[in-house]
């Protein structure tokens, strides 16, 4: 198999790109003036702080967005040191100029202090294409020439003899040079290209004007930074710095980090320290001669520092930030970068705290629109005329909306508008919109705050007030609050002036209607006092419940259904003509703040659940009877748990598991002791768990502290209960008389809280062994404490007390007689025998019994209601005959009643002077009915109801004060007319203011003394 061969053909050749060219951007930035604290997100990793292009140069898992960065910082101290590496000073100026073979480029250098200069020079892709159809590097030049006034100073030829993908640049240094001014000139060598196969366009970049000095910039925070500018094309990264600001002069008892103040009182005195409270940064500008002239006029004895601390507190307490979390209610951010007047930016810095710059007359101090007290009262005795000029706002400039500027630090601090408006005022009044910056401003909740208190304040405060007063006028500042009561207004006589003061008694200039249960308010040394009015002797007259720390001439407010009007203060001008002030105010609502402060809330819009994992919080554990109920919230913003995992541990051990409980709650029930602890989950539609939630609690059963105490016939038997959170519990005494629990029996159960029970009957040689153990409704049961003994108290002692002189030697043996009744002391061998004895006598007396009963009881049925029974009852039996008395003291929270019931014959009191006996009270029985007699002597003060009184008794008085008086036929009324008449129909007497008249028993006329028509 063959063949010719033919023609040949080669594929053209292109050189490399062999020309690459790096250049480096070095570069310091001045940040702020020093000193500052640091970087905001720590000293440590400047890189997280730092940002190119509003990319952060290191990402918070450390990570870098960047390469070949190095940086140098200081934090602007008077003493720090220079740059390593940066010992000269470079200017970069940008000339980006194309440079032909006859158009050469000139720049000119100014500036002596420059000592050396780069020139940078570029040419783009140098290469040319050959007949052939390859592609090689073409060979360009250029010339660089520093040239004064002499000529050429210095000249450097470079040559790019290399091919190159894009535009190649070149430096050209000169170390020697002509003193300035001089010119920069480049040209190019190399003919121009005039056909497409050659690409070798030439450029004049730049230059650089370097300066050797070893420069520390004092008081400046700097950031000098040196990285490869390749990675940010043919432009200059933009740099930005998340920094603590400036240190600034702060209370040397306030934390800025927590926002705290030590101790109740400030000594005046200062601390170096960073805020963002903008009270403090306000006084750092009044301060700080380095940047500010009117810190080179003023003294610190000229600044009101006080004020200026009060403020600080108030700006650093906490509020809402909408999103359900706290910040401080002003906070001041902001990065001045021009020069401005003082004057406007202390108003424009005093705005982040809604306040006011003023001159108080001796120092420079703050007002600010705060809830405050009223300093003054004025009501029309004490104006020019008793006049008071109101007026109002046209509906067409009330703002219904407004618009708040903003800078967003979650945001990459980029501007934010915040639109807050009032639906009910648009309604009403239209949509006005009102456009506002909210200065040194990063936060949506107090730019929203911030547009609440402008939009608020024009709803509110809508009246303006106008009046005159006398010298008065000189103790106001903008933004004081006065009280004022215009009884034109008010349409009542409520206000006026002070005659004459006495004690608790005032004496006003005007008569005034119902003023006893009132409020009086007046002004005092200390400020505006409101005193209530306990009596009204007079018209004019009141008498308080406090002394008046007030003089003659003062005035008064009278405060009762028709309250005052509080206005604030907005201006004061004096008329020189007559020495007078005018006063110039506007409505003031307190209620206005707490609006504000609560304005911000922001719901946050839920556009996917992917990513959105179930929260859950608050579990909580209480018990429902004999139930124990778990329950939780769910917290997730869509509220999308469908269910959740729950698992219940006892004493660390898996004890139940509910894998799919579909409600946010748990119920269990008879639980056995141990300790416990829930873990819950929430799962949602894609069958993402939760992170757990764990509550604990224990089920504890055991009974401690079980002891007996000797009582008198009795044993009182007390414990101590668990701290458990089951409440349905009772605790279950057994007893026997020896220490066997095999032969022991139940002797009583008490509800739970009850710890205490006391066994009655008991002799002083009886002697038990009690067990105690918990129950609950569900029958279980704790383990019984371990047995305690306890028998009644055998000292005879009060036996003997109540048996002395009241058993005589009839009755008792004389050996037992002298015994009770001698008043040594005896022995315990004396004590055993005697009571011994005793209880044989009292046999022998065939006294049958007596008893004394002590009733502790609480008890709580189904519903949760409780009742609780303390009882106290004696009795005695003998001869027959039977006597009881007790006393009971019972409340019921089902009935909300409580009672105390008595069971006497007799209650008697005993006179601690004389010791004698008298009885107050006597229960008798007639005619079947129980009747409750009163012994007393005398009714110091009292008033007895009853349309009667019976008594058995003469009823004796000096003085008898009533109205008419009537005793059967017998009568006498309150204005001297006397009548009485035979109650068998015999014959009546008259007597009255006219005569006397007396009849017969048919009617007639026997005598008549007197005026005759008066008496007829």
């Amino acid at each position: 198999m063959g063949g010719k061969s033919g023609g040949g053909a080669s594929t053209p050749y292109e050189a490399p790109n062999t020309l690459n060219s790096a250049q480096s951007l070095r570069i310091i930035d001045a940040i702020c003036e020093g000193e500052i604290r640091g970087f905001a997100n720590g000293n440590d990793k400047p890189w997280k702080s730092v940002y190119f292009d509003d990319t952060p140069v290191q990402n918070p898992d450390g990570s870098f967005n960047f390469k070949g960065v190095v940086g140098f910082f200081q934090r602007g101290t008077p003493d720090q040191t220079y740059i390593p590496g940066f010992d000269a000073s470079e200017r970069a100026v940008p000339v980006s100029v194309e440079v032909k073979n006859r158009a050469q480029v000139v720049r000119a250098v100014s500036d002596e202090l420059v000592s050396r200069l780069r020139v940078t020079v570029g040419v783009e892709r140098n290469y040319r294409v050959e007949e052939n159809g390859d592609t090689n590097p073409a060979q360009t030049a250029m010339v660089v020439e520093v040239i004064d006034n002499k000529g050429v100073y210095a000249s450097k030829t470079v040559e790019f003899t290399e091919k190159s993908s894009g535009i190649y640049y070149q430096d050209v240094l000169f170390e020697n040079l002509p003193s300035a001014p001089f010119n920069i000139r480049v040209s190019r060598a190399t003919p121009d290209s005039n056909t497409d196969k050659v690409v070798n366009k030439t450029y004049f970049a730049s230059y650089v004007e370097i300066i050797d000095a070893k420069l520390s910039y004092p008081h400046t925070a700097l950031a000098a930074l040196a990285m490869d500018s390749d990675q940010f094309g043919s432009n200059n990264p933009r740099r930005n710095y998340l920094i603590d600001g400036m240190l600034v002069n702060v209370p040397s008892n306030y934390d800025p980090d927590k926002r705290t103040y030590s101790g109740t009182v400030w000594d005046g005195s200062f601390k170096k320290a960073w805020t963002n409270n903008p009270a403090w940064v306000f006084y750092d500008v009044l301060t700080q001669p380095r940047y500010s002239t009117l810190a080179r006029r003023l003294k610190s004895a000229d600044i009101d520092k006080w004020t200026l601390y009060q403020i600080g507190k108030y700006c650093d307490e906490l509020v809402d930030d909408g999103f359900g979390g706290k910040e401080p209610r002003f906070v001041c951010n902001a990065y001045i970068t021009n020069r401005r007047q003082a004057g406007e930016f202390l108003l424009d810095l005093a705005s982040v705290f809604r306040g006011l710059p003023v001159w108080d007359g001796s120092r420079f101090s703050l007002v600010m629109d705060a809830d405050s007290d009223p300093v003054a009262i004025y009501n029309n005795s004490n104006v020019k005329d008793g006049l008071f000029a109101y007026s109002g706002v046209p509906y067409k400039s009330i703002t219904t909306a407004v618009i708040v500027q903003y800078v967003d630090k979650y945001d990459g601090y980029r501007t934010k508008t915040e639109y807050v408006e009032d639906q009910q005022a648009i309604k009403r009044y239209g949509l006005n919109i009102k456009q506002i910056t909210a200065f040194g401003c990063d936060s949506r909740g107090q730019a929203a705050r911030y547009g609440a208190w402008m939009l608020e304040t024009e709803l509110r405060q809508q009246s303006a007030i106008k009046f005159t007063v006398g010298r008065e006028g000189l103790r106001h500042l903008p933004y004081d609050v006065v009280q004022i009561m215009d009884n034109d207004y008010a349409g009542a006589e409520v206000s006026g002036r002070l005659v004459a003061v006495s004690g608790l008694s005032v004496t006003l200039d005007r008569d005034v209607e119902d003023a006893v249960g009132k409020q009086l308010s007046v002004e005092t040394a200390v400020g505006i006092k409101s005193l209530k009015v306990m009596a009204q002797p007079e018209k004019n007259r009141l008498e308080l419940a406090e002394v008046v720390d007030s003089a003659a001439g003062g005035v008064w407010v009278l405060i009762g259904r028709v309250k005052p009007r509080l206005y604030r203060v907005i201006g004061t001008k004096e008329n020189a003509a007559d020495g007078t002030f005018e006063v110039s105010g506007i409505l003031h609502d307190p209620k206005k703040y707490a609006a504000v402060d609560n304005r911000a809330r922001f719901d946050t819009d839920v556009t996917t659940l992917h990513g959105a994992v179930p929260k859950l919080s608050l579990p909580d554990v209480k018990s429902d009877g004999d139930k124990l109920l778990i329950s939780w919230d769910n917290l997730t913003a869509d509220g999308g748990v469908l269910s959740y995992d729950i698992k219940i541990y006892r004493n660390n051990k898996l004890y139940r598991h509910i894998p799919d409980a579909q409600t946010a709650d748990l119920s269990l029930q008879n639980l056995p002791n141990g300790q416990y602890r829930a873990e819950i989950r929430g799962r949602n539609a894609r069958g993402v768990l939760s992170s757990p939630i764990e509550k604990g609690w224990s089920v504890d059963y055991t009974v401690s502290g079980v002891r007996t105490t000797a009582k008198m016939n009795a044993v009182q038997l007390d414990w101590y209960l668990p701290d458990t959170v089951m409440k349905n519990v009772s605790s279950e005494i057994w007893y026997a008389r020896e220490n066997n629990f095999e032969v022991a029996t139940k002797l009583a159960t008490v509800a739970y809280p009850q710890t205490t029970y006391t066994l009655a009957g008991v002799s002083v040689t009886d002697a038990f062994y009690f067990w105690v153990r918990i129950v609950d409704n569900a029958g279980n049961a704790g383990e019984f404490s371990a047995a305690v003994a306890g028998r009644s108290d055998p000292d005879p002692a009060p036996i003997l007390a109540q048996m002395r002189g009241r058993i005589t030697q009839d009755e008792l043996s004389r050996d037992l007689f002298a015994l009770v009744n001698q008043p040594k002391g005896l022995g315990e061998a004396d004590r055993r025998a005697i009571s011994e004895q005793v209880k044989q006598e009292v046999k022998a007396l065939k006294i049958d019994t007596a008893v004394v009963t002590e009733v502790k009881k609480v008890v709580s049925d189904l519903e949760g209601n409780m009742k609780s029974l303390y009882s106290l009852q004696t009795q005695a039996f003998g001869n027959g005959r039977r006597a009881i008395s007790g006393i009971a003291v019972g409340a019921d929270s089902k009935t909300a009643e409580g009672h105390i019931m008595m069971m006497a014959d007799k209650v008697m009191f005993v006179d601690p002077n004389s010791n004698q006996i008298v009885p107050a009270m006597v229960v008798d029985v007639k005619n079947g009915r129980s009747t409750l007699g009163l012994n007393g002597d005398l009714i110091a003060d009292g008033t007895i109801h009853g349309r009667h009184i019976a008594a058995s008794q003469t009823i004796q008085s000096p003085t008898i004060v009533a109205g008419t008086l009537r005793m059967g036929t017998f009568s006498v009324n309150p204005n001297g007319d006397f009548q009485s008449s035979s109650a068998a129909g015999g014959g009546s007497v008259v007597m009255n203011q006219h005569g006397f008249v007396a009849r017969d028993s048919s009617g007639g006329l026997r005598i008549l003394l007197g005026y005759r028509p008066g008496l007829w």
